[in-house]
């Protein structure tokens, strides 16, 4: 029984785009399971760990989407305050099992980013919010979102984060990593699928931004990719400064040719 219901949920999940919801992706228990054994950092983020490691004892931190606490056990011990948040109530009780240990200066909390009214203004020395989690709204709430995040950041707070890269489907069959039959089968089947769920997919790349179902969690979500240079006038738009982006495959900051980058996302370093 649990084979066909596999083999049910590979293919028709892909084609029952009515069904997705992406808070309740994340409310699922499997997608929940596989957030709690994740703890590695990606190497854009370690990056900003080391450049900010003298400054994270005096800097009251929030960790946006926080998930499975993936970044908590290596920034949380770090830094004066801790806040880890996330829309989703199973990821937080998960956290809070999870680092029983942190007491006193770390904290857990349900909250949505679009409405951070559970925080003061200019509460924040510096904000994190990684694994893409800002692209699980829309085009509008993510404005509302970063004019949230904005309103708690301290005056040259540093916010970093990461968002998918819409110029990264210009280059959408790259095979090159896959080593295994399976592998390859299984990229073959999602960059078709990807053109079947997604309509006027060959114009996406001529837009500024786009939200697209890229088969994440089995094609369980729908998320925003945007072109480097759009982002950039986003977060000036909203008052951020000092505007730096790093590369997932080096973590080294890219200073040129930005409407080249091909990574599939992308972090983000700003002030307030």
């Amino acid at each position: 029984m649990k084979i066909i219901r596999k083999a049910i949920d590979f293919f028709w999940i892909p084609f029952n785009q009515r069904a997705i919801n992406n808070k309740n992706t994340y409310e699922s228990a499997d997608i929940i399971a596989s957030f709690s054994v994740v703890d590695d950092l990606f190497l854009p983020e370690s990056t900003i760990l080391d450049m900010l490691r003298d400054k994270l004892a005096r800097m009251k931190m929030l960790d946006i989407g926080v998930g499975g606490g993936r970044t908590t056990r290596n920034f949380a011990p770090l830094v004066k305050e801790y806040f880890g948040i996330d829309y989703s109530k199973g990821m937080i009780d998960l956290c809070r099992k999870k680092f029983l240990e942190l007491s006193g200066k770390f904290f857990f909390e349900v909250c949505d980013v679009r409405n951070l009214g559970i925080f003061k203004d200019k509460y924040f020395d510096f904000i994190l919010f990684s694994f893409n989690g800002l692209d699980c709204i829309s085009h509008e709430d993510r404005l509302v979102a970063l004019k949230e995040i904005k309103r708690v950041c301290s005056d040259g707070a540093f916010f970093f984060f990461s968002s998918h890269n819409l110029l990264s489907l210009c280059n959408p069959l790259n095979f090159k990593a896959c080593f295994k039959l399976h592998d390859l089968l299984y990229k073959i089947r999602n960059n078709i699928l990807i053109r079947v769920v997604n309509k006027d997919y060959r114009r996406l790349t001529n837009l500024k931004y786009a939200i697209i179902n890229d088969g994440a969690h089995n094609f369980r979500l729908r998320l925003y990719y945007i072109k480097p240079e759009e982002q950039i006038r986003q977060l000036e738009n909203l008052g951020f400064n000092n505007i730096g982006i790093y590369s997932i495959f080096d973590g080294k900051k890219v200073d040129k040719d930005l409407d080249k980058l091909t990574d599939a996302w992308l972090y983000y370093l700003c002030q307030a």
